[in-house]
């Protein structure tokens, strides 16, 4: 169970983050839909549910592993609609979507 304010830590550059949640996330076939509302903060609706979240991102210093550096941000959560039921199917999906990597 997802608490209305949840914060992440991703693996994620500001811009990575933005062209996901742009993309398929929200995209045509998606039942999300994506508005800007400032600089690294986007409301993100299922209107046919009457959700509603808030998300911002802050950048992070990044990881260093060795000489390898990988970004670092932290994902702020706001349910703007506080249904629990919606909160859960929203980031089913989110972490389906943001999920990198090997496996």
């Amino acid at each position: 169970m997802f608490p209305v304010n949840t914060t992440f830590e991703m693996g994620y550059s500001a811009a990575e983050f933005e062209r996901v949640l742009g993309g398929n996330f929200t995209g045509e076939q998606s039942p999300y839909q994506s508005r800007p509302v400032d600089t690294g903060r986007w409301r993100v609706l299922h209107p046919g549910q009457g959700f509603e979240t808030e998300i911002s991102i802050e950048a992070q210093p990044p990881r260093k592993l060795g000489l390898i550096e990988l970004p670092v941000l932290k994902v702020h959560f706001t349910d703007l609609s506080d249904c629990a039921e919606c909160r859960e199917q929203f980031f089913s999906k989110f972490f389906k979507y943001f999920h990198k990597g090997g496996g």
